[in-house]
């Protein structure tokens, strides 16, 4: 299905090709056709942006999402919304292209994160994680209560959980946080400040069935309130 965008260039190719047709005019034509083939080829190679909306218990082969969430745009792109009352995104694929498969030294993470902390009870804001249904996890990546940025990594030589920051996730602002590991150091970018942490082991420990989730702790019902924008993985450590 096409975007709006796309269905109105294409409306604008037919008129010019049918007035060209009408006046004889060689340039509208030529207009025309270049406009509408350029539309045709750009939807058959998924190369305009299609009008998506994802529907209630709708999943694809690695996503699930319940039909909840909110999608917004804020910039080029869509945010995802959260209201803190199950919502939640699901991403299967166990290792997510290998950045959590055996012998994974080195992966980061990015977003954008508006957070609202009215209503969080104390406690932590679980806003990336990948583990198990039993809630066995070796990545995990969230905010304190304090404002401060929390990371869980299972090692071979056990668990680390790091708690770093100097409390710059205040609520209903925006932050950019980067998060990167790296044979065992941990170093966090939150808006323009640069943390480090060191975990027991240079590499994480994969988990079988694990899934990322977006918005949710593993086992327990707490919910991240707020927004998301701009997630991205690599695997590779970007400085």
């Amino acid at each position: 299905m096409w975007s709006k965008k796309a269905a109105a260039v294409a409306g604008g190719a037919v008129f010019l090709t049918l007035a060209g047709l009408i006046r004889l005019n060689y340039l509208f034509i030529s207009a025309g056709m270049v406009m509408l083939t350029f539309v045709v080829l750009s939807s058959f190679l998924d190369v305009w942006m299609p009008n998506v909306k994802i529907r209630r218990e709708t999943s694809s082969d690695n996503i699930f999402e319940d039909g909840s969430c909110t999608f917004i745009f804020y910039g080029p792109g869509r945010a995802i919304q959260f209201d803190g009352d199950e919502d939640y995104i699901d991403i299967n694929g166990n290792t997510i292209g290998s950045v959590f498969g055996e012998n994974s030294s080195d992966f980061t993470f990015s977003m954008w994160v508006f957070p609202d902390t009215s209503e969080t009870n104390n406690e932590n804001q679980i806003l990336v994680s990948h583990a198990d249904s039993s809630g066995n996890k070796n990545f995990e990546l969230g905010m304190s209560p304090s404002g401060n940025i929390i990371v869980f990594i299972q090692n071979v030589c056990g668990d680390n959980e790091l708690s770093i920051g100097s409390g710059e996730f205040e609520s209903s602002e925006w932050h950019y946080l980067t998060v990167t590991f790296s044979l065992g150091i941990v170093s966090a970018f939150l808006d323009g400040n640069m943390y480090t942490g060191q975990t027991c082991g240079e590499t994480i420990i994969p988990i079988e069935s694990a899934k990322m989730t977006l918005g949710k702790y593993p086992i327990n019902e707490l919910f991240y309130n707020g927004i998301l924008h701009e997630i991205r993985i690599d695997k590779y450590a970007i400085n």
